[in-house]
């Protein structure tokens, strides 16, 4: 399994946050080098396939990961044509829709695992603030037969 460059530094003490924003630094391309010389797996940096004649040395290039990927989500836990969801504002219920983002886990509401999830809601008074979504069984028109 490989893994990011920035998650790679991360675990081995080079950096402090493996989601901080912006270019690696030379050194830290150094590092990322030596590692895959050295049988690491990181995501855009790839060994040459040749061996090595004696006293010679592995290259470490860049490499394009593949643009047809497509991350593996899952199956939705909730889909949007079976389920809603509201939250309560001031005694008022506010429907939710369900590509809304949990604030826990960061997916949307179709996808989310969470047991109580959380998204941002506008009061009253216009202030922005967390609410407890709820969900019930959609009860959605059947479509008409011809």
């Amino acid at each position: 399994m490989s893994m990011r460059p920035k998650q790679w530094l991360h675990k081995n003490g080079h950096i402090d946050n493996p989601n901080q924003r912006g270019r690696l630094s030379r050194e830290h391309i150094a590092l990322i080098e030596k590692a895959v010389r050295e049988g690491a797996k990181i995501d855009g940096y790839g060994a040459s396939t040749d061996t090595p004649a004696e006293g010679g040395e592995v290259k470490v290039e860049r490499v394009s990961t593949d643009p047809n990927r497509i991350a593996d989500i899952g199956e939705p836990r909730r889909p949007e044509t079976s389920w809603k969801a509201h939250t309560m504002v001031d005694g008022t219920k506010v429907p939710v829709g369900m590509r809304t983002v949990c604030n826990l886990c960061r997916s949307s509401l179709t996808y989310c695992g969470c047991r109580s999830p959380y998204v941002n809601v506008m009061d009253r008074e216009d202030t922005e603030r967390q609410g407890l979504v709820i969900f019930t069984m959609g009860t959605f028109p059947s479509p008409k037969m011809r």
